[in-house]
Order: structure tokens, then sequence, then C-alpha cells
């Protein structure tokens, strides 16, 4: 009781204090408050300098408070002799807003001080700008209030973008996205997200295919996603989405659960894909999931649709003082997960924070870019698990394998992916402190943390086919690829017959399997180490020997003595790099496995399909012509005891399939 009511006393003075602080002042912020907040954003990286930089400006909460006086937004370019241009100017002529949630976008230039420019849109080339720069802009909303709210205000949000060149991509059947993304629909009493058009415009500038609306299912009627709100949603994506690929928005939701199931104390959090029903995440006042793992998962079997259920960020623990904690996925969670069919894996990448600026204060909402170097002010140390997020990504990794491990023999495929887990956040990420004020701004964003997927069909259900199957890595830089190279031109192409990430190779004892392993640079950045693992256990470490901007080596894996499945999987990562804070990072990615099933041995299969064919003829006939049969050989299929497939397998496989007629 002592407890409820310590929670009930901080909840209500943490209200009165932003009560008391909204009054009297007006800040940018993605953090709720009570009262009206205002928002500029942009994307924190454009590709190439033709892409358009859009600019969203968002208004929210003039239903409670309405704004009488709304005039102008605007944009200036900060250039680096110190003045400022301004490149964007709109008038709204003092309309008054008394809605939730206002949103403009801006993407050509209007009312320029260069007027050649205007009605063109805002691009790095139209500023002067080229790859490799970066862009300074500063965003304004001007207007008055009521007077007991200070009247006229003027209010400004720095915004820094970089030039850069495409993100790498084996070829173009593979796509990018963000797997854990909040949109307005999670605006709950500390957060919410960003606005629809906003998104649609920024995620080809950035270089996203395709993003997961994955907003909080509270369930609650003034917050968060509710049955109304989702039909809402679901509309908006109708209207946004291309309506022959249905990208690059995918419906989901992020569910509250009860850690333990029937105690109402605490929080897990689930990740759902393309339900096409609400499924309430309920939660009560104090942060206190009230529904079981068990029961979300049931509701998503029954969804009409093929909902993709993921454990969200499974090693992440945020304590919350006065009210219910996120808590880490326990084994039994896990247990109980796995006993779902349409569970697939874990979201071990959740957001990539690795800079921030100092805590307390408003300015560095307005901007954050104020270190020495006219960058992020702290670096966060790599052992922080509650500033890096490099520990918790690590610990989720571990309990992956883990999972891995026991879902051997029949193989059961458990994958993983990644998200930014950014409310909003296009150029870089704020969230709230337990008395409802800010407590920190820091460098995570939209797509920093990025899945790539196999989805040749470029549309949703490839790219949650891909998603189910572990078609895909999770990357905040290089591209990592291994599979087997069947037709043998050096390229690793599924729908040539090739195996890629996600795939089960059929194999035998004593196969080897030719494992190539292909990579790309992110903005030039050497890879440092590539790992090879088979099972939990490393089986190859090597640098690339050259650092060009994409290469592959191919090794061979033994599985003599092999008498169960197993898998392999890679890791990478860069070399240091000096960012534009003048802080060292580095880059990493993660494959997905390819599973090896081992099966028992069969003379004459020589493709493993586990038959003897006439393909398996035609294969023969082809190594013994010195041809590429474009498969991967099955050496212990062998009929004869020389260690060679020739014309002792190629008559055999003829008998055998002459006695089969």
């Amino acid at each position: 009781m002592k407890k409820v009511i310590l929670k009930i006393l901080t909840l209500t003075l943490s209200v009165l204090f932003t009560l008391s602080n909204s009054v009297s002042a007006k800040t940018p912020r993605y953090p709720n408050t009570y009262s009206k907040d205002f928002m500029a954003d942009a994307p924190w990286r454009v590709q190439g300098k033709t892409a358009k930089i859009p600019v969203g400006f968002f208004i929210k909460d003039s239903d409670y408070n309405d704004l009488p006086d709304l005039n102008s937004v605007e944009i200036y370019l900060l250039k680096k002799d110190g003045t400022q241009e301004k490149i964007y100017y709109h008038s709204f002529g003092g309309i008054r807003l008394s809605q939730v949630y206002w949103e403009w976008v801006a993407e050509n230039f209007e009312n320029a001080e260069n007027t050649t420019l205007n009605g063109k849109p805002i691009t790095a080339e139209n500023l002067g700008y080229d790859v490799g720069d970066v862009i300074e802009l500063k965003a304004y909303i001007r207007g008055s209030d009521q007077w007991w709210q200070g009247g006229s205000f003027s209010i400004s949000r720095r915004l820094r973008v970089f030039v850069e060149n495409p993100f790498p991509k084996p070829d173009s059947d593979w796509l990018y996205g963000d797997a854990h993304y909040h949109t307005r629909y999670t605006t709950n009493v500390y957060e919410y997200g960003a606005g629809m058009a906003t998104i649609r415009a920024s995620l080809g500038s950035l270089g996203l295919d395709w993003v997961t609306t994955t907003d909080h299912a509270s369930n609650y009627s003034w917050y968060d996603l509710n049955e109304s709100r989702w039909g809402q949603l679901k509309n908006e994506i109708a209207e946004f989405n291309d309506p022959t690929s249905d990208l690059p928005f995918i419906i989901g939701e992020e569910i509250a659960c009860e850690p333990v199931a029937g105690t109402d104390k605490d929080v897990i959090h689930l990740l759902t894909y393309n339900n096409d029903s609400f499924i309430p995440g309920t939660i009560n006042s104090l942060n206190d999931a009230l529904l079981s793992l068990e029961s979300r998962l049931a509701e998503t079997e029954s969804d009409s649709n093929n909902v993709l259920a993921f454990a969200a960020h499974p090693s992440d623990t945020t304590d919350i003082f006065g009210v219910g904690d996120i808590r880490v996925w326990s084994d039994t969670n896990f247990q109980t997960a796995m006993k779902f069919q349409n569970f697939y894996g874990l979201e071990v990448w959740n957001t990539r924070k690795t800079m921030s600026s100092t805590p307390g204060g408003n300015l560095d909402h307005i901007n954050p870019f104020t270190g020495a170097n006219g960058g992020w002010i702290t670096k966060e140390s790599e052992g922080d698990s509650g500033n890096h997020f490099l520990p918790n990504l690590e610990a989720a990794i571990s309990k992956w394998i883990i999972l891995l491990e026991n879902n051997l023999n029949p193989i059961r495929k458990v994958v993983i992916n990644g998200g930014s887990d950014a409310h909003g956040d296009l150029n870089y990420f704020s969230n709230m402190g337990f008395n409802l004020e800010r407590l920190d701004t820091n460098d995570n964003a939209i797509g920093k943390v990025r899945t790539l997927v196999y989805a040749p069909e470029h549309n949703k259900n490839s790219v949650l086919d891909a998603l189910q199957n572990g078609n895909s890595i999770i990357t905040d830089g290089p591209t990592l690829l291994i599979g087997v190279d069947v037709n043998n031109d050096e390229k690793l192409v599924r729908k040539e017959g090739d195996f890629i990430i996600g795939d089960i190779i059929p194999v035998q004892n004593p196969d080897v399997i030719p494992l190539m392993i292909s990579w790309q640079l992110y903005n030039n950045i050497p890879i440092q180490t590539i790992n090879i693992y088979m099972g939990d256990e490393k089986i190859y470490e090597f640098r690339p020997q050259s650092d060009a901007e994409h290469g592959y080596t191919e090794i061979q894996i033994s599985l003599e003595n092999k008498q169960l499945d197993s898998y392999l999987r890679a890791e990478c990562i860069t070399d240091t790099f000096v960012n534009y804070s003048g802080f060292s990072d580095r880059y990493r990615a993660y494959t997905n496995p390819v599973w090896l099933q081992l099966s028992d041995t069969m003379k004459g299969d020589i493709d493993g399909n586990r038959s003897v064919d006439m393909r398996d003829t035609i294969s023969i006939l082809k190594i013994v012509a010195g041809m590429n049969p474009e498969i991967l050989i099955r050496k212990s299929n062998e009929v004869g005891t020389d260690g060679k497939i020739g014309i002792e397998e190629a008559v055999y496989t003829l008998k055998v399939i002459s006695e089969m007629k």
C-alpha cells in the first residue's frame, strides 16, 4: 500500500511540475508535456546531393489549449562563415489551431533570399553542397499564444544533415528498413512520435525502403494505440503506402506484457508486425502491464493476417522511479514465447546511442551540437549499459545463441532483427525523466540501426518473408553476407540457386561446405575483423586484405565427424574512426545463420535433394566435361571410393533411374 501511495504521489508531483513549467516556457521537443508541444525535424542524412531534405513542423495538443495565432514556419541555412540565409518562409496569416496534432512539411524552397531557388526542391546540390558535406539548418515556428502562456513566441531547433553516398547493398533485391519505430500514434504522458507525412517524405532520402510502425498499444482512451486510433493508423498507412508494393509502412505494435504472468507488475515488450486487428497491451496508470505474454501471443495467432512476433529489446532494462519498470526477457518468457509458431526471434539491436548532450537543461533540445568540436558534448562509454547501446546488444546476442543451440535437431529457426526505437527522432533523440521533464538528448535516430532484408519482389510480403525466415542482417554500417555460391559467379544471389543467410542447407558427413563471405564498406571505413561461427564456437577470423569498397572470399568448412544439425553465422566490426563530433566510433554487422541440416548419405544423390534423378546425371556429366554444374556437390554421395565424381556415378544414376520406371 505504501508503494502505491508513493507512486501516486510521484506521478502527481510530476504532473504539477510539468504544468508549472509549461505555463512559462515553450520548448521544441519530442518528449510530451501536458500543454502544447512544438517540434521541427529533418532526416539526419540524405543519400546523394540530389535527394530532397524535407523539414517537418509539428504542434501537438492544441485541443486542450488552443493556439490562437500561428504566424509562420521558417528555415535558415547556417553557413560556415557564421552567417545565415533564409531558404524557406511560409506565412499562415495567424490561423487558430485547436486540433490534437498539426503537421506541415517543407520540401521546396519558398520565399528564399536567393529567389532563383524558389519552387525548386530543397537539396544539397541546390544549397551548394556535395557528398561528404554537412548541412546546418535552423527551423522556426512563430506565433502568438494566450497572454498567460507568454504571448508572442519564436521557437527554433537546430538540425544537422549529413550528405552521404547511398547505403551499400549487395544488389537491388535487398531493402533497408527500421524494425522498431514510433509514429505520432505513440502519444502518452512522456513521449510521442513523428507525423506520417514527414516520415514518408524522409524515408527515401534517408535510404530506407520500409519501416515498421510499432507504436505503443497501451489501450487507453486518451493516449497511445487503442481500437479507434488503430483504425486511424491503418487509414493513414493506406494513404501513404505505394499501392503496388504496400510499402514503406508495415503496421505493427509494441505490446506491454507481464514479465511474470498474473502479477500486474512491470513490463516486457513484444513487437508484432502485420496484424490486421488491434491487440491490446493494456497498462495501468503506473506503467504496469495487465496482460500476460501468453495471452498476447495467443491473440496474434488468432489474427486473420500472418502476424510476426519478436521479443523487443530483450536485454534492456529501465528502472523508472515510482512506476512500473521495463524488464529483461527471462528464460521463462522465452519458453512461453517458443510455444507459439509465429514467434520468430529477437530484436537484439535496439537504438544506437553513442553520444549525448548535457542533461538538465532545455538548450540541448534546441541545439545539442555545442561540444568543443561543434558536435555532441559527451561520448558514452561502450561499457555503460545505461547509456551506450553495445552492452545490451551483446547480452541479447548471447540470449539468441542459447535459443539457436536449443532449437536444433530438428531445426527451428530463431532469427534476429534490429531497429532504432526512435520516437519520431529523424535528426536526434530526446527522452524523458521520471519527473516528466527532459532527461537526455542523444544521437540515436531513425535508421541508425538498420535491418537489411532479401526482398526480390520489393513489396511488403517479401519483406515479411525475409524477417520471418532470417534472410536478413542487422547493421549500422557495412554489409556482410555468407552463403554458398552454387553457380560460382562470385556473388550470392538466391534466385540464381545460391544459398544465402536464412536458408537451410541439406548436408552429409563428411561434406565440405565452400562458404562464401562477401562484404561492403560504409563511408569507406575499413573492416577490421570478420568472425565466422559454427554453433557457439568461433571457427574462423580474418581481416579483409583489401580496403576496397567491397570484396569476398571463400573458405572450406569441414563437416567431418558432425553428427547433428548446426548453423553458420558471421559478425564484423570496422576500424575505429573519428566522427564529426571528434569522438572515436566503430560500425558493426551481424548476419542471421545459414542452417546445416544433416541428412543420411544416398549414393548418386549429387545435388543433395534426397533423391537420385536425371538432375544428378546431368550434374555429373557437367563435372566430367569440366563444366560448372551450378549445384552444391555432395562428394559424400559418390558411388566409388576414390573421392571423385565421375563416369561411375553417372552410370549408377542412370541405372537407378531406369529401375524406377
